[in-house]
């Protein structure tokens, strides 16, 4: 009786890693880092950790409100609409260019994640 519940308690566990095994991205989550990222960060450095911004008026509003930190992290879902020229028109015009903006992939940035990376927030729409 024990070997039965035992065997069931395993194929559970299993069936359940397997479940979670399709979720889980063949490759680890990317960070984009600026070029300048292994010099020292002074002590008055201002940071705003943000997350799930999309492409709203709040998002716009949110990023006029940290429009002149240092550095912004990004913990993903950049934007719900898979628009990576729309996002990084928006960063254009409501951060400074001296804003250093660092990203990570979030679940519903993976369809569009590559063309997140190839657009610039220097380049033209």
């Amino acid at each position: 009786m024990h070997y039965i519940l035992l065997s069931f308690v395993l194929l559970s566990i299993l069936f359940t890693l397997h479940i979670l095994s399709i979720f889980i991205p063949e490759e680890p989550p990317q960070l984009i880092l600026p070029k300048q990222s292994a010099q020292t960060i002074p002590v008055n450095t201002t940071v705003a950790f943000i997350a799930d911004l999309g492409l709203t008026l709040y998002s716009r509003r949110l990023l006029q409100i940290v429009k002149d930190v240092d550095i912004i992290v990004h913990s993903g879902d950049v934007d719900y609409e898979y628009e990576p020229h729309l996002f990084n028109q928006m960063l254009r015009e409501e951060i400074s260019n001296s804003t250093i903006y660092l990203a990570s992939m979030g679940d519903h940035d993976m369809p569009r994640w590559d063309d997140y990376q190839k657009v610039p927030r220097s380049a033209p729409p």
